[in-house]
């Protein structure tokens, strides 16, 4: 069975109509030409609901959906389809979250008479649902204007509440002037000439299915580390969601209706953009940029292009859809709200939910306002931005130690560390040196016996990867990572079965500062040095043939520059001191700080005896 038929009985014209609710998804493709048929007569019809965005959508996520979509026949024409499915007891738009807009497919005279029918049908003929919710709506669609005009008895089953903040750009008629205005901004232009000084710049919308199925695979990574710097989750983080596009690419006209962008500098990609045009609009859906190239703000050098493209190609309206990114702010000329519109049973639950979603409308008109003037002051967005990253990575740490039964382990350690740093702490910092061509022969065999491992040279993306692959790390260590990046500092990354497994801070240096210590305390090299100051590890692994390939392949980098290897080793690091005594590393200081209260503090370096690998003889080094 593909429908449940529900009669309707009335006066006039309404007496023609009939309404089925769609339960298998075959139906709705028997229905696939009246589908389109209606989506094209809206002039104004978003992409998102198209039959072909429905059909992918369903293929990628409708496993454990139940599809309950009225549809209203006048005859043998097809005048409504309110395309719904229903999963733990919610029915939901179908091709929602995913699609920014949603709405109701109809004549556009008869909405109101027509999504009555369609609302009574779910009333009276789908068993087992709690609430529906329509959710996204777009404040122009069909809905949204027509709702109101429901049936007192229908219309008192519905509440409100704003969604999403929608910024845009509308054209009206002065398309030209409108973007040459945009165009015309000093920090957009300044951000593009950078940028163009750094190589050969170009943008261009890729056309064919191959390129851009392979630029994909590129875009879904950046904008999974995009996210991670800003403690929010991916949508690309999921399987689905990644099918689902490379479906979309696979059915949608690369040339017309989904618009794929690319910022290439030197033939190298930097930014992406994934756009809808139909009807004249574009809809902005998704944009990332490469995390390594972020100081030269690809991000905005894109959408200087953008403006380029819709200067030509877009009559009606440059659409940035729904969320608050504040670079959306400075350039729309508008900003809508989208809204959710909550349909109850009547009964007492849903009595319970109208009050609840009530007054929550009430406090979000309340609290709008106040986000807006966020949004609107760069500062305070900035500020408020922070504090939701550390509320959400201080969430994800409390809560990856409430899975692993570590929760009581985890605070009491946190409440120590502080106690202790605040009255004692004591830190220990050994340098190590081996002299350069003493490994260069034992690096051949490392490759070969720990195949497993890659030993490459860092960039800020791995850092973000970081991030991504171990969730309690705190993001306040990668924005140290790039300010080291940016004096010159190079980090190399050991990866282990694609996972990284230690990281390794070096830094060409004629002096080193191992713990902040006062300018007499500091070591001075004869000439400058490769030195490894800092090693960030990852929790959990066994580091042993991390460190032992590491410390080979460091010491073919040191041959080849014709410089000294030092390797700083602190005593929380002894797999590493191990591995340093095993291959003749000859320990040179030690460094001690002691504090006292926080400020009392009192700092030591000593020289230790080595044993000559040559004579056997124990000396103190001279000069380094």
């Amino acid at each position: 069975m593909s429908g449940i038929a529900c009669p309707v009985n009335g006066p006039g014209r309404t007496a023609n109509l009939r309404c089925e609710v769609i339960t298998h998804f075959d139906r709705l493709e028997e229905l696939s030409a009246e589908w389109d048929r209606l989506w094209q007569s809206d002039s104004e019809a978003e992409i998102f609901q198209s039959f072909t965005w429905a059909r992918t959508w369903w293929s990628c996520f409708g496993a454990g959906e139940q599809l309950c979509t009225p549809v209203v026949h006048e005859g043998d024409r097809v005048v409504l389809i309110l395309p719904l499915v229903q999963r733990e007891g919610t029915i939901r738009f179908l091709g929602a979250p995913q699609a920014d807009y949603c709405d109701v497919l109809c004549v556009e005279d008869r909405t109101a008479e027509l999504l009555a029918l369609a609302l009574n049908a779910l009333l009276q003929s789908v068993p087992g649902w709690k609430e529906c919710v329509f959710q996204d709506l777009s404040p122009h669609g069909r809905i949204a204007r027509h709702w109101r005009e429901l049936p007192p008895r229908l219309r008192s089953l519905l509440r409100v509440a704003l969604s999403n903040y929608c910024p845009t750009i509308l054209f009206e008629g002065k398309r030209n002037e409108i973007i040459d205005h945009l165009l015309a901004k000093k920090h957009l232009r300044r951000k593009q000439k950078k940028l163009s000084k750094a190589g050969l710049l170009s943008f261009r919308h890729l056309e064919t299915k191959a390129e851009a199925q392979g630029h994909l695979t590129q875009f879904f990574q950046c904008q999974k580390r995009r996210c991670a710097l800003l403690a929010k989750t991916s949508a690309f983080e999921s399987p689905q969601m990644c099918s689902f596009f490379r479906a979309l690419v696979e059915q949608l006209d690369l040339r017309n209706e989904m618009r794929l962008g690319a910022l290439e500098l030197n033939g190298r990609p930097v930014a992406w953009s994934l756009g809808f045009q139909v009807n004249g609009k574009f809809a902005f859906y998704q944009q990332t940029f490469d995390v390594d190239e972020g100081d030269f703000a690809p991000g905005e050098v894109l959408l200087y292009y953008l403006l380029l493209y819709a200067r030509e190609k877009v009559e009606r309206e440059l659409d940035f859809a729904r969320g608050d990114e504040f670079f959306k702010s400075r350039f729309a000329t508008h900003t809508f709200q989208s809204w959710n519109l909550y349909f109850q049973r009547r009964n007492i639950s849903g009595l319970f939910r109208s009050i609840w979603w009530a007054g929550r409308g009430g406090l979000l008109r309340t609290s709008g306002p106040i986000i807006s003037v966020i949004r609107r002051h760069e500062f305070a967005f900035r500020f408020f931005r922070f504090m939701r990253i550390w509320r959400r990575r201080t969430s994800s740490r409390i809560l990856q130690a409430k899975q692993s039964a570590s929760l009581f382990k985890h605070l009491l350690g946190g409440v120590v560390n502080l106690l202790r740093t605040a009255f004692w702490s004591r830190e220990e910092v050994t340098l190590y040196q081996i002299e350069s061509g003493t490994a260069v022969e034992k690096e051949t065999a490392g490759h070969s016996s720990d195949s497993a491992l890659q030993v490459v040279a860092g960039r800020f993306s791995d850092l973000v990867d970081l991030l991504l692959e171990h969730p309690g790390v705190s993001p306040m260590a990668v924005e140290e990572g790039r300010n080291r990046l940016k004096k010159g500092d190079q980090p190399y990354v050991i990866r282990e079965r694609e996972r990284i497994s230690v990281i390794a801070w070096t830094g060409t240096r004629n002096l080193v500062d191992l713990v902040s210590l006062n300018p007499d305390h500091r070591i001075t090299f004869a000439r400058p040095a490769l030195t490894v100051y800092e090693c960030w590890r990852v929790p959990g692994l066994d580091r042993t043939l991390a460190y032992r390939r590491l410390l080979l392949f460091l010491a073919s980098e040191a041959e080849a520059q014709g410089k000294n290897l030092f390797i700083c080793c602190s005593a929380l690091q002894p797999l590493l001191r191990t591995e340093l005594d095993a291959q003749d590393y000859w320990p040179k200081y030690r460094i001690i700080r002691r504090k006292f209260l926080h400020w009392i503090r009192h700092d030591s370096i000593r020289a230790l005896p080595i044993k000559s690998w040559r004579f056997g003889l124990r000396q103190f080094p001279s000069q380094i």
